[in-house]
């Protein structure tokens, strides 16, 4: 064999096993969040009818984002707009409705 074919083999081995090395990354961090998610937000509200007669209302906000490249960055980004929107709800102030 010639030295450029050696070494076109050789690239192509490190081609292979780079290959090799991401997708064992991906899948990996693919099991490491609770079925494959990356990020949660949930606004829930609760209405109790109290002694009186009355109505309580209450909100509640609960959060979550994997430790990884979109749970850091979108998953943060989308938290934020959802931590928004639930303080324009818990304030009773209107908000507008999505598309």
């Amino acid at each position: 064999m010639d030295t450029w074919e050696v070494t076109v083999l050789a690239f192509a081995i490190v081609v292979a096993l780079a290959l090799l090395v991401e997708l064992y990354a991906s899948w990996s961090a693919s099991g490491s969040t609770p079925s494959g998610r990356h990020f949660r937000a949930e606004i829930s509200r609760s209405v109790r009818c109290d002694a009186g007669g009355g109505e309580r209302v209450s909100w509640s906000f609960s959060e979550w984002h994997a430790d990884t490249l979109i749970g850091r960055t979108f998953g943060r980004f989308c938290i934020a707009r959802a931590r928004k929107r639930f303080d324009r709800l818990s304030r009773g102030k209107p908000v507008t409705p999505r598309r």
